[in-house]
């Protein structure tokens, strides 16, 4: 699914002629990242029951899961109709029925997602236009961008934005922490950027996991090092005081790095 969760591993294709005797053609596993496809080549042969089963998932937090957003079938790389065609699953979501699969359209997929935004490209233009003098001062505008929406989709709206405060919502995408902000830069070149560092893990409402809090700290303070970012925070809410590991590291960790000079 493209907002990195439900992610499905390994799976399996088979065929039937009758539904009930099946054979296996087609073994993989799906890329792990958000809104990842797969495409597949069919032996020449005609299709009365195809079957996918999700053999593993890529999840790493609980609870374990899995998802299939759309299927298509293609001949000689037309699209087949699958109007007509009766869907099943094992089990199904409220709003994401099995049925739904066949309306999936493979050419949106890839396009960049339209975000809407309660403030405008012109409006964010405006006001920095203001902020460049403020009691003879020049402010930065700076926007929180999450690791789900690294979409090119952000790219029109954040034109006029200074700084990028990015933040990983869901714990399990911070082993992926590299790559999203390798694709921050990407999508949003010369942009200043401040990682967010959550210490608690609000996707799955318990603290941070204590070696995914060392690793975006000190992941965060290589990239100070280096440059490719400027700042970090540390969220700090109501459970400073409660003698949680992840809290406690942190709290050890900045006091054994805060004087250290960067360049």
């Amino acid at each position: 699914w493209p907002d990195g969760g439900y992610l499905t591993g390994k799976f399996a294709v088979d065929v039937s002629d009758d539904g009930t005797q099946w054979k296996e053609i087609i073994a993989g596993e799906m890329p792990d990242e958000a809104g990842a496809a797969k495409k597949l080549d069919f032996p020449a042969q005609s299709l009365s029951f195809l079957r996918i089963r999700v053999l593993s998932s890529l999840d790493m937090q609980v609870a374990l899961s899995c998802g299939l957003k759309g299927v298509t079938l293609l001949h000689k790389s037309e699209p087949v109709a699958l109007f007509g065609t009766r869907f099943s699953a094992s089990s199904e979501y409220a709003g994401h029925e099995a049925g739904k699969l066949a309306s999936f359209s493979p050419a949106a997929a890839g396009q960049p997602k339209v975000f809407s935004s309660q403030v405008s490209p012109p409006d964010l233009a405006k006001a920095k236009q203001r902020m460049q003098d403020v009691g003879g001062r020049k402010l930065d505008l700076a926007v929180v961008v999450y690791s789900n929406q690294l979409d090119a989709g952000i790219v029109p709206i954040l034109k006029e934005v200074d700084v990028v405060l990015f933040w990983t919502w869901k714990s399990s995408d911070l082993r992926h922490l590299e790559r999203n902000l390798r694709r921050l830069k990407e999508l949003l070149p010369g942009k200043r950027v401040i990682l967010g560092c959550y210490l608690w893990d609000f996707s799955n409402a318990q603290v941070m996991p204590l070696e995914l809090m060392q690793r975006q700290s000190e992941l965060g303070l290589a990239w100070l090092r280096s440059g490719e970012i400027e700042g970090m925070i540390f969220l700090c809410n109501n459970i400073m005081d409660k003698n949680l590991k992840a809290v406690e590291w942190t709290r050890e960790w900045i006091a054994k790095v805060e004087k250290e000079e960067l360049k």
